[in-house]
């Protein structure tokens, strides 16, 4: 009865009323049993408070030269491409805004619109195209659409543990999850008819958000697409090139370049100590050209199963143990021109 609902409007009541009347002493609604946990001193324990970021919301307020609502508006949504984005109704043309629905057993009952006065905890309205430039700022560090919006050590703190004697997964309003073996950093939320979930994978670089207007749980739904996302996004890296001198770089590719699957710049492999290449299996194009050349330890090429595109040339040259090229079955595309030559053990061509 206090965190009043406004239908087809937003909350007339600022949002610095509402946090005295519900704070303070001698606010209308101040109830120190209702209000306030139990505990004795912050740091003791841990809950989700819509009130606390509603507070920090506020803090923005007094501490800022304007309101919340516009400084989030002008550093950034406006410098993020997030031009239809806004807390308020006012602000925003309703025929864009997706109705909130309830099931009620047989089918589906539109909420109406609404409003509420503690709006910094969960009332911003967007699209996933627009929400998809702030996600991104934060898995690059602070930097998207060319504007940098925050610096990288502040990105840091915000994805790092701040009480994990109490609570090991919960950063500033971010926290962090496992789930099927992966970790994530991110936020959801849920009101009358809504439903949203904002993620990321650390590991990959994989974000996924979905935002419905509807109270059902879509936990495994974002788990398949997170699961789709990871097999058919191919990740370019390396623009300028890598070159491959032992055994432990090759079999290392995948942790020191996670997700990387298409090189845009040139590669070599060039190596006594090298055997085989099946650190390379995740590879299917390469930007540059190839060169494969004095790896007197490397037998055939089985590894670059999956590679399918050379950009400039490839060339296998002075390996004097390679028996065959098996592993080269996919390539389709070699941009300039193919040399083999000095291998001098080389049995077949397949």
């Amino acid at each position: 009865d206090i965190m009043l609902y406004y239908w087809g409007e937003d909350s007339p009541i600022p949002l610095g009323e509402y946090l005295f009347h519900y704070l303070n002493k001698d606010g209308d609604n101040y109830n120190q049993y209702t209000n306030f946990y139990y505990y004795e001193s912050p740091g003791s324990a841990y809950h989700y408070s819509n009130t606390g970021a509603a507070l920090i919301g506020y803090l923005v307020d007094i501490m800022g030269d304007s309101t919340f609502s516009y400084q989030t508006q002008q550093n950034i949504f406006e410098p993020l491409g997030m031009n239809e984005t806004s807390w308020f109704l006012s602000e925003l043309d309703t025929m864009h805004i997706a109705m909130p629905y309830s099931w009620n057993g047989s089918g589906y009952t539109p909420y109406g619109h609404y409003g509420y006065s503690d709006y910094p905890a969960g009332q911003l309205r967007t699209s996933i195209d627009q929400m998809a430039n702030f996600l991104l700022c934060y898995m690059n560090g602070g930097t998207a659409q060319g504007q940098q919006i925050l610096n990288y050590e502040t990105v840091d703190m915000i994805l790092t543990p701040q009480i994990p004697q109490i609570n090991p997964n919960t950063g500033l309003i971010w926290f962090s999850g496992f789930y099927q073996g992966n970790m994530y950093w991110g936020h959801n939320g849920g009101d009358m008819g809504v439903k949203t979930s904002m993620f990321f994978r650390p590991d990959d670089d994989i974000g996924v958000i979905m935002l419905t207007n509807g109270e059902s749980d879509f936990t495994y739904l974002a788990s398949q697409i997170f699961d789709y996302a990871a097999d058919s996004i191919e990740v370019h890296c390396l623009e300028e090139g890598i070159t491959f001198t032992t055994q432990q770089e090759i079999d290392n590719l995948q942790n020191n370049y996670p997700g990387c699957t298409e090189i845009e710049g040139d590669v070599t492999i060039e190596g006594d100590d090298i055997t085989d290449l099946m650190g390379l299996d995740v590879l299917t194009a390469i930007g540059g050209y190839l060169n494969i050349w004095h790896n007197n330890s490397l037998t055939s090429l089985t590894g670059l199963n999956n590679l399918t595109f050379i950009g400039k040339y490839l060339r296998i040259s002075g390996n004097d143990n390679l028996v065959s090229l098996t592993g080269l079955e996919g390539l389709t595309s070699i941009g300039e021109y193919l040399r083999i030559s000095g291998n001098y053990n080389l049995e077949s061509l397949i």
